[in-house]
């Protein structure tokens, strides 16, 4: 019984493996086009209150987008983190 589990959870992690790989190799040579929102999630923000730079990389491709016409809208999401700020209003 022991090796049928291993197995199963072996093909699965295989199987896991190749479709992270498969979405990856798609992914990076999609063509973007135009949509109606861009959606950016939340991360750190710094106990200064500014976003920290992951973040801050996430929103600047989104103005980015915006600017360029390539979205109509975005929206900002995230929660209230160890820092204590709401990541959406320091987004906004």
């Amino acid at each position: 019984m022991k090796l049928v589990v291993k197995s199963v959870l072996g093909i699965v992690g295989v199987g896991g493996a190749l479709l992270a790989t498969w979405l990856v190799i798609v992914g990076l040579g999609a063509t973007p086009r135009a949509a109606d929102v861009a959606i950016v999630f939340g991360n750190t923000v710094e106990r200064s209150g500014r976003p920290s730079a992951r973040l801050r990389a996430r929103l600047d491709a989104a103005r980015e987008l915006y600017s360029s016409g390539r979205v109509r809208k975005i929206i900002v999401t995230g929660g209230v983190g160890k820092e204590g700020f709401d990541e959406s209003l320091v987004m906004q």
